[in-house]
């Protein structure tokens, strides 16, 4: 489905948004709440640009209101000059739908002073009946936990999420705790080095500092099971399709023992192959 646009439609409140995420996360261009007039323009636009996004994805439906309804038009024209497109329709049971809304507190977009919730549901259900009957594939989320949408929407559409980025951090707790960490870890445990005199205003990128910090036999044995550990999770992590992963180590300063470790840290799993970004918070 590679350089194919990709109409992403159907019920409110049926996944779509969470859609849109996984669609990113695999490389696609989309956009969101697009009226249907539009999609002939942003395909002429982008395929002026060969640096653009090959992979274009547009979310569209009824909340373009009285534009939506333009989208027969236009898939004809699409056709008539050979431009090519798969629809996903994702819908769910009047029961779920109902829950979600009543969980979000957020009206539906067809609901007025008039119409019933589960009106609204039912309306919008039987106006995209046609377009549910020509979609590619359909998406029922009815029973679906948000993983299991990613997982079906990723084999749908034959992609995969291969390469976990992982991005390992050295910071200093005095400094506060970084908020985007799923591991965080702290390496106050070990030695200081700030209390010897000739390492106190050096970090954890100097070799005698390192070499400090292992020289506590507790050192190597953490990193060697907190390594074998981490590595354990991250085919875990790309089956959820993850993307990325944030590690972080904390000392108190943020300039020794954490650096040291998180350096050590990073040289082993580039050794086995990971794709790793490393910084130092505060240093």
């Amino acid at each position: 489905m590679k350089n194919q646009l990709l109409i992403i439609t159907g019920l409110s409140g049926s996944g779509r948004s969470h859609a849109v995420g996984v669609l990113e996360d695999l490389g696609y261009f989309v956009v969101n709440n697009l009226p249907p007039k539009l999609i002939l323009p942003l395909l002429e636009m982008t395929s002026r640009n060969e640096t653009f996004a090959k992979k274009i994805a547009v979310v569209i439906d009824m909340r373009s209101r009285e534009y939506f309804t333009d989208l027969d038009d236009v898939l004809n024209s699409m056709k008539l000059l050979g431009k090519k497109y798969k629809i996903i329709f994702f819908e769910a049971s009047d029961f779920e739908l109902v829950r979600r809304f009543e969980h979000v507190r957020r009206p539906h977009p067809l609901q007025n002073n008039d119409t019933s919730l589960l009106k609204s549901i039912q309306l919008e259900r039987k106006s995209l009946m046609d377009l549910r009957n020509k979609a590619d594939y359909q998406i029922d989320t009815t029973d679906l936990t948000i993983h299991d949408l990613s997982r079906t929407i990723v084999k749908m559409l034959e992609g995969k999420i291969e390469e976990l980025k992982i991005y390992v951090m050295s910071f200093g707790f005095k400094h506060g705790i970084p908020i985007d960490a799923e591991f965080m870890v702290d390496v106050r445990f070990l030695p200081n080095p700030f209390w010897v005199e000739k390492l106190k205003n050096k970090t954890g990128k100097d070799p005698e500092v390192s070499e400090y910090v292992f020289r506590n036999p507790s050192a190597h044995k953490f990193l060697d099971s907190f390594t074998e550990a981490t590595i354990q999770t991250f085919t875990e992590f790309i089956y959820e399709n993850k993307s990325h992963l944030t590690i972080a180590f904390g000392c108190t300063g943020g300039q020794h023992r954490s650096v040291s470790i998180a350096i050590e840290y990073e040289k082993r799993l580039k050794k086995l192959g990971y794709s790793v970004n490393l910084t130092h918070r505060d240093i």
